[in-house]
C-alpha cells in the first residue's frame, strides 16, 4: 500500500523554453496573432530545457513544500520519460506507479516566446498523456490524504475522472480539482454532478466565464463567478486573474489577495503553482483561506519571474522567509 499526503494526477512534459526577437503582434477580428516570415529561419534568443506538465508541475510543488507526494501520468519509456523521472525523483516525488506506452512518445512541448512578449505560444505533442488510462486496481494501492487532479486528456478522460470519483466513495480522502480544457467543454451538467465531491474547485477568469455564461465576457463580477459555482456544491472555490490577484470563496467571505512580488517573464505554470500552492496552504494551516491564498500569491508570483514551470517554485524553507511556512 502506496501513502501519501497528496497524489497528483494528470499529465507531464519536457518544455524546450524557445525565446526570440522575431515575431509581430497582429490583431484581427478582435484576436491578437502572432505572425512569423513566410519561409524565415526563426533564430532563438536564449533556449532552456525545462519540465511541465500538470502533475509533475504540481507533484513538484508538493514536495518542495515537505509532503509526501506522489504522481500518477502515463509516458513512454524513451529518453524524454527517463529524464522526467529523474527530474521528479530528485525532486523526492515517488514515481513508483507511473503509467507506460508504447503507442506514443511521451509528452513534448515547444514553447515559444516571441519578441518583447511577456506571454507565449506552446506547441504541443500530447504524447502518452492521451493514452492515461486510470484504474480501480491501481487506485486500490494508494491511500492519500489528497488527490490533486490537473487537466486530463485524450479518448479516456471521462473514464479516468469516473474512476477517480469513484474511488472517493466513503474515502476520507479530499479532492482538489483544477479541469482542463476537455473537462471544461463538458459544461455545467457535468460539473453539477461532480462537484459537491470536491474539496477545492480551481479555475481562471476566462473558464469560470466559459463554464458559467457559456462565453468569455469580459467584465463579468467575479462575486457573481463565485456565488453561481459554489451553489454547485464545493467546499472552495478558487478564481485566478493573472496580475490582477484572485478569489476564493467558502459559501460566507469572498477571500481577494493581489498578486505579489515583481514583473512576471514568463506565465508557464503559473496556474499549476497557484492551485498547488492554495491546497498546501489549506492543509499547512488547517483551514485558513487568508494565509493559503497568501502563500498561492507568494509562489505563483515567484514562478513567473523565472522561465519554466517549476524553477520559481519556492520551497519551505525558501517560504518561511516571508514568515509564511
Amino acid at each position: 500500500m502506496k501513502q501519501y499526503k497528496i497524489l497528483t494526477i494528470g499529465g507531464a512534459t519536457q518544455d524546450i523554453m524557445f525565446y526570440t526577437d522575431a515575431g509581430r503582434t497582429i490583431r484581427q477580428n478582435q484576436e491578437e496573432l502572432t505572425a512569423f516570415s513566410y519561409g524565415s529561419k526563426v533564430a532563438a534568443k536564449e533556449i532552456l530545457y525545462t519540465f511541465g506538465g500538470g502533475a509533475a508541475n504540481t507533484a513538484v510543488s508538493f514536495a518542495r513544500l515537505g509532503f509526501e507526494t506522489g504522481t500518477l501520468f502515463c509516458l513512454r519509456d524513451d529518453q524524454i520519460g527517463q529524464m522526467i523521472i529523474l527530474h521528479l525523483n530528485k525532486e523526492g516525488v515517488d514515481t513508483s506507479l507511473l503509467q507506460y506506452t508504447d503507442k506514443a512518445y511521451s509528452a513534448f512541448s515547444l514553447v515559444v516566446t516571441p519578441g518583447q512578449s511577456k506571454d507565449h505560444i506552446i506547441f504541443l505533442n500530447r504524447g502518452a498523456n492521451l493514452f492515461f488510462k486510470l484504474s480501480t486496481k491501481v487506485l486500490s494501492q494508494i491511500k492519500t490524504d489528497w488527490i490533486y487532479l490537473s487537466s486530463l486528456v485524450g479518448a479516456g478522460q471521462a473514464s479516468n475522472v469516473k474512476t477517480i470519483f469513484g474511488y472517493l466513495k466513503n474515502k476520507p480522502t479530499k479532492l482538489a480539482w483544477n479541469p482542463g480544457v476537455e473537462q471544461l467543454a463538458l459544461g455545467q451538467k457535468y460539473f453539477k454532478d461532480l462537484l459537491p465531491k470536491v474539496t477545492v474547485f480551481i479555475i481562471n477568469q476566462e473558464e469560470a466565464e466559459e463554464l458559467v455564461l457559456g462565453c468569455a465576457k469580459i467584465g463579468t463580477p467575479i462575486k457573481d463567478l463565485l456565488i453561481k459555482i459554489k451553489a454547485w456544491g464545493p467546499k472552495y472555490v478558487a478564481i485566478s486573474c493573472g496580475a490582477r490577484g484572485a478569489y476564493v470563496y467558502d459559501g460566507q467571505k469572498i477571500y481577494y489577495h493581489k498578486k505579489l512580488l515583481g514583473t512576471a517573464v514568463n506565465t508557464t505554470g503559473a496556474g499549476d503553482a497557484f492551485g498547488s500552492s492554495l491546497v498546501a496552504g489549506l492543509e499547512h494551516f488547517n483551514g485558513d483561506i487568508n494565509k493559503a491564498l497568501r502563500l498561492a500569491m507568494l509562489r505563483s508570483g515567484n514562478v513567473v519571474r523565472h522561465v519554466g514551470a517549476q524553477v520559481g517554485l519556492l520551497t519551505d524553507k525558501e517560504v518561511k522567509k516571508y514568515r509564511l511556512w
